[in-house]
This record gives structure tokens, sequence and C-alpha cells, in this order.
């Protein structure tokens, strides 16, 4: 059956705060021991055989903390931040980058790298509103994972079947994997473009602006009346 989404996340909060603190080990027995009572229902999963377990999430660890964070230009307690939260999206399966978004609120200390800047520059994509922080930590979580992946089938003598990129310092993942068609990237820019009008054109005092991301999107598609009312007022409220 699995916990439900509240019990995962007051779990978390406690995980989070030993994983900043360097303790892994705690904040996966945690986990481990949470789940050999409910299981998420992982397919071959013991979750009460904690040496099994554990030697699996130290490994991640290992590799996570030999990932390159050179790139980084934060103190190393926010490194240490980063580290934590990237760890408890793995330990949890976050997809949604809860550890990530908590450990920013819990450092305060405003993430910056200017290899990442200089790449979304180049890429055409600084202008953009998405968060930095959430792009460069999932580049290195997909790094952790690729790098993983590769020493298994080495140590297995397994084929390489699924090539999963690693990323070099100055290179970034925007949501898309290499190969990807200029069509879909540029759809996505165009969506994320319209998505920050939105944000931008919500606070500004437009008279009868919809308050959903659909229904604007509805109308700026069909370039509607309603639409080019919007974006009459806007030009003249933005102005003040």
């Amino acid at each position: 059956m699995g916990l439900l989404a509240s019990e995962k996340i007051r779990l978390a909060e406690k995980c989070i705060v030993l994983a900043i603190n360097k303790n892994f080990e705690g904040a996966a027995r945690i986990r481990q021991q949470a789940y050999a009572i409910n299981p998420p229902g992982s397919i071959g999963t013991d979750w009460g055989d904690w040496g099994t377990i554990w030697a699996r999430d130290s490994q991640y660890v290992e590799f996570m903390l030999n990932e390159d964070y050179s790139d980084c230009d934060n103190t190393k307690q926010k490194l240490e931040f980063i580290q934590a939260g990237i760890f408890i999206d793995y330990l949890f399966d976050f997809r949604d980058c809860w550890g990530i978004k908590r450990q920013t609120e819990l450092s305060k200390e405003a993430f910056n790298s200017e290899l990442l800047e200089k790449f979304l520059i180049k890429e055409n994509w600084a202008f953009l509103s998405e968060n930095r922080e959430l792009i460069y930590t999932s580049t290195k979580k997909m790094n952790i994972s690729a790098r993983i992946y590769y020493e298994e089938i080495k140590k297995k003598g397994f084929p390489d079947t699924a090539h999963p990129k690693i990323y070099e310092l100055g290179e970034y993942y925007l949501g898309f994997l290499p190969g990807t068609p200029n069509s879909v990237i540029e759809a996505r820019r165009k969506w994320l473009e319209r998505y920050d009008l939105f944000c931008n054109m919500s606070v500004v005092g437009i008279e009868k602006f919809p308050k959903t991301y659909q229904t604007f999107e509805k109308h700026a598609l069909a370039n509607s009346e309603k639409y080019q009312a919007w974006m009459r007022q806007y030009s003249i409220l933005k102005q003040k």
C-alpha cells in the first residue's frame, strides 16, 4: 500500500535534518524502518533487509559526494544543503524535487553558478524564469544515476543498452535529452515564455484577468479578443 504523502513528508522532514548534518545512514535508516512496516510496493526489494538497503543507499551517497560541484559558486555549507536535498529526493523518490525545495528554504543562501548562467545565455534560456537551482540539481542527479549505471554494468559485464548522458561542467539538463528535435525544444521555450508572461500579467491588476494559466493559454493560443484586451491593459499597466 505504501505511506500516505503526508506521512512521507513527515519522515522526510526528519531525514533532511540528518542529511544536512551528513548523517546519511541515519536518514536512510528512518526510511527503511518505515518502509519495512508499510512497503511502497517496490518489486524485488526486501525493506526488512537493512544490510542490502544500506549497501544500495550508501553507493548513492558515495557517487553523490564524488560528483563535481566546482561549478557551484556558493559556500561549503550551502553545498552540503544541496547534497542533502539531492539525497532526500533519491531516498523518497520525490519527483517534484521536494528535498531540493526544502533545503532551499532551510539554507536561506541564494544559489549561484556562473557556469550555469553562461550556459543559459548561450542556449537563449537565461531570460526565462526557470529555477536555476532545480536545473543545476536535476543535472547532478542525472549524472549520479548515470555514473552508478555505468559502474554496475561494468561490474556485471552487461552491455550498455541505455546510454545515459553524463553532463560535463558547464553543460546542463533543461528538460530534454540530447538529440531532441528543435521543434520540441522551441515548443518548450515558447510554453515557458507564455507562462512567464502569465505570471507577470497576473500581478499588475488587469481587469478580469484569468486566475489559471490554462484559461490564459487557451485565449493566448487563439489570440482571442479577451487576450488582446489583456495585452492592451498590460502594455499600459507595466509602465506605471
